[in-house]
């Protein structure tokens, strides 16, 4: 499974559309990482290596926080600006 969504999570990033060149970057290298981790662990569940378990937890709960962590800001952000614009 990670090595089909490694490279979904770098094309992501290249696609993104943030403001600032420098968070592009980051964010670039960020899931370029993640992506590189993600396609190592693929190879690990293939020939059965003994720390793909570490691994995919790890890229699990990484992506998780990332994903789950701006859906909370998105949603305080939006919150707060319907309350301060009534």
């Amino acid at each position: 499974m990670w090595i089909l969504l490694s490279p979904l999570l770098f094309l992501m990033a290249v696609i993104s559309t943030v403001e600032s060149l420098s968070v592009y970057y980051v964010q670039l290298v960020c899931f370029g990482l993640i992506s590189i981790a993600g396609i190592l662990t693929g190879f690990g569940y293939i020939f059965s290596w003994p720390w793909v378990t570490i691994s995919s937890r790890l890229i699990t709960r990484v992506l998780v926080i990332y994903f789950v962590g701006s859906w909370i800001l998105m949603a305080l952000f939006f919150a707060y600006h319907e309350v301060v614009s009534i």
